[in-house]
């Protein structure tokens, strides 16, 4: 599958087609569509093609079955604080490296542990806030630097036992409990009202933390429905068999 991605610099449309392909940036292969420069700086923009790496060739070692792999696998032990520490670092300088190369970003990384939504979540905060007005201008980035980040340690050859979330000076956290102020709010507009009440949400993150934030309001339902060809969420009446 070849994909098109745009971006303001050839570093940062890499970053962007190798989240959008789930794969390492050393696996994808790339042509470049467009290229301008702009005015000053102005208007530059980058226009790559990608795809991912072809699969071994025919004679080659081959991966072994999905069957086989189940049945050689074995509980791994939990990481202890030293590996835990040890991984942290290793993830907050890849990042690092990834920001100086893609966007001359040099500032310090805070790192923090949290646990969001009965799940363990490892923030990435960039105190930049040129990484924190791209974050708020393209919703795609953080996920592909966040796949990425995953991808990164391969030696421990198992599923992180966390999330990692990517931000900027908080931006993305702030706009998650904007998020879901606005969908309690909303949830009490069409209870006292009886009718239902549009959320316009342009990215699955933007969606997922609305369901996150009603999963429990047993008075009200959750639609996905498009207008113009954009996704919007109606907050329902529980009580309603469709929507006003």
């Amino acid at each position: 599958m070849k994909i098109q991605v745009r971006a303001k610099s050839l570093d940062v449309a890499v970053i962007k087609a190798a989240g959008e392909l789930a794969a390492a940036q050393e696996d994808i292969s790339y042509n470049i569509v467009e290229q301008k420069s702009g005015f000053c700086g102005l208007g530059k923009q980058v226009i790559i093609e990608a795809w991912k790496c072809s699969a071994p060739a025919a004679g080659s070692s081959h991966a072994p079955s999905r069957s086989t792999r189940s049945q050689s696998k074995k509980p791994r032990a939990e990481l202890s604080s030293r590996e835990l520490v040890a991984l942290q670092e290793e993830l907050r300088g890849y990042l690092s490296d990834m920001l100086r190369t893609a966007f001359s970003v040099t500032d310090e990384i805070n790192i923090s542990q949290v646990d969001h939504h009965q799940e363990i979540r490892w923030i990435f905060d960039v105190q930049s806030q040129k990484i924190s007005d791209f974050l708020s201008q393209d919703g795609k980035l953080a996920h592909s630097l966040e796949h990425l980040m995953r991808k990164k340690p391969r030696h421990l050859k198992r599923e992180l036992p966390f999330k990692i979330f990517v931000d900027g000076l908080s931006w993305r956290q702030k706009r998650e409990q904007e998020l879901m102020a606005s969908a309690r709010k909303a949830s009490e507009e069409a209870v006292e009202n009886q009718r239902s009440v549009v959320m316009h949400c342009e990215s699955p993150h933007d969606r997922r933390t609305i369901h996150l934030a009603l999963r429990e309001d047993q008075r009200v339902r959750i639609q996905v429905t498009r207008e113009m060809g954009r996704k919007r969420l109606l907050i329902v009446p529980a009580s309603h068999h469709g929507s006003s």
